[in-house]
């Protein structure tokens, strides 16, 4: 009887934790937001801002994904792990940026062999304003199993406005169990003497969707925040993996179709009137996951970069050729002016 008991709890249990997590919504409450005392409060005229996709630290040259036509759903090994978040985070110490815009940052987790990304990059980041929004988590999941990714803003400057703004999601869930909380995160910097105010919005949209369907109505949910804040006054920059092809280019590559079933345009009349798009046209940002990284045989194309309102001059846009060594993203980083 008392087996049976336990049977019976247990399966309840298992039944709360899916329809807690299928039905999670987004929320405007921003929480994790670390400020740091002694941070200028204004930016300038002027403003640097990098974004990069970590990959979780699971995603290194010697990763596929079976979601991308690979055979893993792990990285290689613990030690590939380890390797990747050393990359990491020598290079993300090497980025001198005002405000740097992260992807999928993830905790301990089976993902990454338990190895804290997020613990590592908020010890890195610790004399910046730092923010940490989950996108994915699992309540009532043992911790073992328990997953929790999502954005980071690290700014030398701290912001007198954090929000978040709701953006569409996937019909079901991942996994089975959990609903990704697609949203923009966003920061309002004040600008210097009273000038505009700074919008750094940071973006992930869906990569797997059915024909981009739901990545377009993300994007109409993006233009139409960004242009609301653009007539009020304030610059806007929109940074992040977009995950759709930001400027074509011809890199070199030899994978077969199937395997770029993900692949789509940026619809250029999603773009408002007279917005611009900020890549460095010189080099590729993403690599595809079905095997290993070998240069010149993956696909790779730009998908993350910036997209800025018309009184947003761009200076310059770079990306760091990283060889996709630690993550299956590069980093890119773009200076910007005020008109």
């Amino acid at each position: 009887m008392n087996s049976l008991i336990v049977i019976l709890l247990a399966f309840a249990y298992v039944i709360v934790v899916i329809v807690v997590n299928r039905g999670r919504k987004v929320t405007a409450r921003v929480v994790g937001l670390r400020r740091r005392a002694g941070l200028p409060d204004t930016a300038g005229n002027e403003i640097s801002v990098s974004t990069w996709n970590l990959g979780y630290a699971g995603l290194g040259s010697a990763s596929d994904f079976i979601k991308d036509g690979g055979t893993r759903m792990f990285p290689p090994s613990r030690d590939a792990v380890r390797d990747n978040l050393a990359g990491i985070v020598a290079t993300a110490s090497g980025l001198d940026v005002d405000v740097m815009l992260f992807q999928e940052v993830a905790g301990a987790s089976p993902l990454n062999y338990w190895i804290a990304l997020d613990a590592a990059l908020a010890r890195l980041m610790g004399d910046r304003q730092y923010w940490f929004r989950h996108d994915v988590s699992t309540w009532g999941v043992p911790r073992p199993l328990r997953l929790k990714h999502g954005s980071v803003i690290a700014s030398k400057v701290s912001a007198r406005r954090a929000e978040i703004a709701p953006l569409p999601k996937e019909s079901g869930p991942m996994l089975g169990l959990v609903v990704r909380l697609y949203a923009l995160q966003v920061v309002t910097i004040a600008g210097a003497g009273g000038g505009p105010d700074w919008v750094i919005v940071n973006l992930h949209l869906s990569a797997f969707d059915d024909g981009a369907r739901l990545r377009r109505e993300q994007l109409r949910a993006v233009f139409a925040f960004a242009e609301a804040r653009y007539r009020e006054g304030s610059r806007v920059i929109l940074g992040g993996d977009w995950n759709l092809i930001l400027m074509h280019s011809d890199f070199e590559s030899n994978t077969p179709d199937e395997f770029l079933s993900w692949i789509h345009d940026l619809p250029r009349d999603a773009v408002p009137e007279g917005w611009t798009i900020a890549v460095d046209p010189a080099r590729p940002t993403v690599r595809t996951l079905y095997k290993p990284y070998v240069p010149g045989e993956n696909f790779t194309s730009i998908i993350d970069g910036f997209i800025v309102s018309p009184n947003v001059e761009v200076v310059e846009v770079e990306t760091r050729d990283t060889g996709f060594r630690h993550s299956n993203h590069a980093p890119v980083i773009a200076r910007f002016r005020g008109r």
